[in-house]
């Protein structure tokens, strides 16, 4: 008989999250990667890898600022670079929320992501209920998904992400442990990420150093985004909000090699860095990040500024329609538990 598919134990976060103006729920469901799936990936983006050079400047690719492509097609971003592919030829070229987005990707990486869809056909069922949705423009309604099948609206913007450490990062702050509000799908419950805290601070007590990108809300195509860790530890923070009270706690996520999270970054404010040993400067972390075909003129949902202050991003007429696609991308993700 052929082995049933699985996909390992894996934890669920609900929480509410505010971009601007809007409170949203929102969920992270995280778990492990088949080691014959992340060393397919490692194996696959090697090449690039191995040519891929430590950046000579900070680049924040700040709106308005125009790009500095490195070798390869590279993007430099944050102090590392992003080096963005296309899994299909069925939705828009161009940038978006990174990019550019121009050339379909390694066979072996966009096989990776196909078989995913393949496995889960429960998650592409409810997502095609929702392709319908459209937003307000000046010309008229404008259709939300950029595609016409849910196969290929699903995660055809392939981005491979990597950061260095910042010459004179700042340490890590610390945040209180929210862990009691996890739940997760493993059999007991727990669902608890306890170990998470514990590891920032010893990081940071080992004199590790961290690369960071800026406190920000992302673009609309992130309201169905993946993060695949395939190389150094990555910790995410995000901002949630207590829907009755408006008070706001910080929730931190440590990522290894191997690990994934399935999330709707559009949708609440967050900040990732990448922890180091020393700092000489070899590769903090190696990142495949997949964007969803989906509100594509949302570009973004916010920045912090130099002096700390929340932008509105740039959001065009997509409030009514987020809103909607939000909260039923929020109960895809807590019901659905994917297989690989």
């Amino acid at each position: 008989m052929p082995r049933k598919k699985r996909g390992g134990i894996q934890k669920v976060y609900n929480f509410y999250a505010k971009t601007q103006h809007d409170v949203v729920p929102c969920c992270l469901r995280r778990g492990k990667l088949p080691t014959k799936v992340l060393r397919a990936l490692q194996k696959a983006v090697k090449p690039t890898m191995d040519s891929w050079q430590l950046p000579s400047s900070v680049a924040l690719n700040d709106f308005g600022v125009p790009d500095k492509f490195l070798a390869n097609g590279i993007v430099a971003r944050d102090c590392g670079g992003d080096l963005c592919w296309l899994r299909n030829s069925e939705v828009p070229k161009g940038k978006v929320s990174a990019g550019p987005y121009r050339k379909l990707g390694p066979a072996e990486v966009r096989s990776v992501v196909d078989e995913l869809l393949e496995n889960n056909p429960e998650m592409l069922e409810k997502v095609e209920k929702l392709m319908d949705a459209t937003h307000s423009s000046a010309k008229g309604p404008v259709p939300a998904f950029a595609a016409r099948q849910a196969k290929d609206a699903i995660f055809p913007y392939m981005c491979l992400q990597r950061r260095w450490p910042h010459q004179n990062a700042p340490p890590l702050p610390e945040h209180p442990d929210d862990d009691a509000n996890a739940t997760g799908s493993n059999d007991d419950g727990s669902g608890s990420d306890a170990a998470d805290a514990k590891t920032a601070k010893t990081a940071m007590k080992a004199g590790h150093v961290e690369a960071g990108i800026p406190w920000h809300v992302d673009g609309g195509p992130s309201i169905c985004f993946m993060a695949l860790t395939l190389e150094g530890t990555r910790t995410v923070e995000i901002e949630t909000v207590d829907n009755e009270t408006g008070a706001t706690k910080t929730k931190r996520f440590t990522f290894r090699p191997g690990d994934w999270y399935w999330s709707s970054p559009s949708c609440f404010w967050h900040r990732v860095s990448s922890i180091c040993k020393g700092k000489s400067g070899g590769a903090v972390s190696t990142t495949l990040l997949l964007r969803s075909a989906i509100l594509m003129r949302r570009i973004s949902g916010g920045r912090i500024t130099a002096t700390g202050r929340k932008t509105n991003g740039m959001k065009y007429a997509t409030k009514e329609c987020f809103c909607k696609l939000a909260p039923a991308f929020a109960d895809i993700i807590k019901n659905t538990k994917l297989l690989w």
